[in-house]
């Protein structure tokens, strides 16, 4: 097992649509930019669940082209997460069985991360696992 590593991502697109007007789903397309352990751009489709009160949940999966650990290839991560009134977002996120491709075929792995409101680059930890 690797010991955990870090970087920081942006998100440098966010469409998203509520399914309808009296419903609290809504979907996003984004688009995350990565450095660190991941250097890769994550494209990716969320679920998202409002409250009453604008909390709520997401999940979704990111499909990332680039480098782990500078490897290159490509992997898909599935991720969930709840985010607060104040803005805060928690999230955690495990690597797709089987989804590696190119050097990166047979990674395992998670991690996660807090955003608190307003933070433009985003902090993560992930624990990259090679079979």
């Amino acid at each position: 097992m690797t010991a955990s590593a870090h970087g920081t991502f942006r998100y440098s697109h966010w469409d998203e649509q509520r399914q309808a007007e009296d419903l609290p789903i809504a979907r996003a397309s984004v688009r995350n930019d990565f450095t660190g352990v991941i250097t890769a751009t994550g494209i990716c489709g969320y679920t998202l669940v409002y409250r009453d009160d604008k909390s709520g949940e997401f999940s979704g999966y990111q499909h990332f082209t680039g480098t782990v650990d500078g490897r290159s290839g490509s992997f898909v991560l599935s991720e969930h997460g709840t985010f607060d009134v104040q803005g805060t977002v928690r999230s955690s996120f495990v690597v797709v069985a089987g989804s590696g491709t190119g050097a990166l075929t047979g990674l395992a792995g998670h991690g996660g991360y807090v955003a608190g409101p307003g933070v433009q680059a985003i902090a993560y930890d992930f624990t990259p696992e090679w079979s």
